[in-house]
């Protein structure tokens, strides 16, 4: 089986029998993991460290988008 389609900077990429990537069942828009999976990723908390920046900095982020929304409906 063989599919083809297009990367960010429009090359073709052709796959063949290649199975979907993890990071494909996060590609679908409406789709996005739960904030604890994120938080459990040790690549998130490498991400952190390097922007000085710690789990409590994210989760007030995340709960003032949160009350953010919930003010619209």
């Amino acid at each position: 089986m063989e599919q083809r389609e297009r990367d960010d900077r429009g090359d073709i990429v052709v796959r063949v029998g290649a199975p979907p990537r993890p990071a494909d069942r996060w590609a679908g828009a409406g789709e996005e993991p739960m904030i604890e999976d994120v938080i459990a990723d040790p690549l998130f908390h490498l991400l952190l460290r390097r922007d000085r920046l710690t789990v409590a900095d994210i989760c007030a982020v995340v709960e003032e988008g949160r009350r953010s929304l919930r003010g619209r409906g």
